[in-house]
């Protein structure tokens, strides 16, 4: 689409222009801002030097960066004086204006995609039939389908012959030898029964399955309103839903009767006048009175299918047969191909191993003699109820929990503990699980001093620092709470009690327990009285 579009770049020039208005945005070079398309293409290279403006300069650099000139070309004096008029005109508190070119070549600073086309397309005569394809109101998707139709354009049987003489070129409705445009709009004793049931009340004595005859008819502009939209989208409606049946039975989709397209046209003719009226028109409130039989149609109303089936041809029921269903393996090997473009490879796995142990060797370097896995962090419970039996690495300690173990809120992060001062301890065990945590980690802490003559109280002693070691990997890790389980002997009494129904009857129980009271109130206020 982008390779089409860019084709018509040169074409796009001519629609465009800028209103100078300070200058600051507009190129002086390669902007339309005289009316006569890009001065770089008019002037070429040698203009830049003959004009001296450099090729990055905007109209409102070149009104100061430089002075008037006369040149021997008549094109570079206009330039110079259309310059000169410009800056006459400036108004330096207005931004430039892109303007794009409209009806009549009149340019607007909005842009218009019906005036593009109006200019870029070649206009032809109008059809007879064109008001009775695009109205009001009308649905683009029936009304090109209808178009397509009208110009003979659907890839029927007898044009598919022209172009394939073994191509199957029979009716797949009623298996006519040849099937063509006037044959399946509403020739064909199928599409006849659908067109019959939905047009007869509104054609009235002017009803006739004959293709000229509906398209004069429905053309015709002294009908009125009302009469003439039900006509012309019952018209469209029908091409369209007859035309994707006749395709979905060629591609061996199931038959469907020609009571459910019946159904289906009348509930989607519903379904457009809802929203027409939804939009605020109510000119076309009369449409369901206009034709009561057909907008009223039941199931059991609907007339039922004339043709046979077992008439049809027996290839469009082999055909039929080899519908896919339901989860089965795809019958043809050539979709898919090209799933091993989309295929994520590691070959480069062992290299990021590499990697990734090279980064934490010169992690470990960076932070020593830290410890590799990161500060200290408490012991939680989940959030959910789901997860709150559950324990888990938290963010940091709580001030509770550092005050309780002696620590100093300020001096935690300096020594590897993590600290959240957002968290609260809800639960008085969880509060003392986490400062006999501290504690532990306190009593086997090793405190550098930051300066190795400088020894300050806390720092550990010159034995213990030649002793230690840079921890790898985790520490202090969390261990899974076991639940403590009893065995219970299994007696009679248990084998016979249902937990099942009482659980049951508990949950009704608290179901019920709501209405229950209210009754029993209103039992005892009726006692009282």
């Amino acid at each position: 689409m982008w390779k089409k579009i860019m084709k018509y770049r040169e074409t796009a020039k001519s629609f465009c222009k800028v209103e100078v208005h300070n200058g600051a945005n507009t190129s002086f070079w390669f902007d339309n801002w005289m009316g006569e398309g890009s001065l770089m293409e008019k002037t070429g290279s040698r203009g830049v030097i003959d004009m001296g403006i450099s090729r990055n300069m905007t109209v409102g650099e070149a009104w100061g960066h430089r002075r008037r000139r006369r040149h021997r070309t008549q094109l570079l004096n206009d330039i110079e004086e259309a310059l000169a008029k410009t800056y006459q005109g400036r108004n330096m508190t207005r931004a430039d204006t892109v303007l794009w070119r409209g009806k009549g070549d009149v340019f607007k600073a909005s842009f218009s995609t019906k005036d593009t086309w109006n200019h870029i397309r070649t206009s032809s005569n109008q059809v007879a039939w064109q008001k009775g394809v695009w109205f009001t109101h009308a649905n683009p998707k029936f009304s090109f389908c209808t178009w397509l139709a009208l110009h003979d354009r659907l890839s029927t049987g007898d044009r598919m012959q022209r172009w394939n003489n073994g191509s199957t070129v029979s009716c797949v409705f009623c298996a006519a030898p040849i099937e063509s445009r006037d044959h399946l709009f509403f020739s064909c004793p199928y599409s006849y029964e659908i067109w019959k049931a939905l047009a007869q009340q509104i054609f009235n004595t002017h009803f006739t399955a004959d293709w000229q005859q509906i398209v004069d008819y429905i053309v015709v502009t002294n009908h009125n309103r009302v009469h003439s939209y039900l006509a012309r989208n019952i018209f469209q409606i029908t091409i369209h839903t007859i035309w994707r049946e006749r395709n979905a039975r060629r591609h061996g989709e199931v038959p469907r009767l020609a009571a459910t397209l019946i159904r289906w046209i009348d509930q989607h003719v519903r379904n457009q006048l809802s929203v027409i009226r939804s939009t605020g028109d109510r000119r076309y409130d009369q449409a369901l009175q206009a034709c009561p039989r057909i907008f009223s149609l039941s199931r059991s109303e609907s007339p039922s299918l004339s043709i046979d089936l077992s008439e049809l041809s027996s290839s469009l029921f082999v055909v039929s047969v080899r519908k896919m269903k339901h989860n089965n393996v795809i019958p043809s090997s050539h979709f898919r191909k090209h799933w091993q473009n989309y295929v994520k490879t590691w070959f480069n796995q062992p290299a990021r191993k590499t990697r990734r142990r090279v980064a934490r060797q010169k992690k470990a370097v960076k932070i020593f003699p830290r410890p590799t896995s990161g500060p200290l962090r408490p012991v939680v419970h989940g959030q959910t109820l789901k997860y709150n039996m559950k324990v888990r690495a938290g963010k940091g300690f709580t001030l509770e929990e550092l005050k309780a173990a002696g620590i100093p809120k300020k001096l935690a992060p300096t020594i590897g503990i993590s600290v959240d001062h957002r968290r609260k301890n809800r639960s008085l065990e969880g509060l003392q699980s986490n400062v006999q945590r501290l504690k532990t980690y306190k009593a086997k802490l090793v405190v550098f001093p930051r300066r190795s003559r400088k020894v300050k109280a806390g720092d550990s002693t010159p034995e213990e620092l030649a002793n230690a070691t840079q921890v790898q990997g985790d520490y202090m890790s969390i261990a899974s709470e076991k639940t403590a389980m009893e065995l219970v002997k299994l007696t009679a009494d248990l084998k016979a009690f249902k937990a099942y129904d009482k659980i049951r009857l508990e949950r009704t129980n608290a179901r019920h327990a709501g209405a229950r009271a209210k009754r029993a109130a209103e039992a005892e206020k009726e006692e009282k009285k």
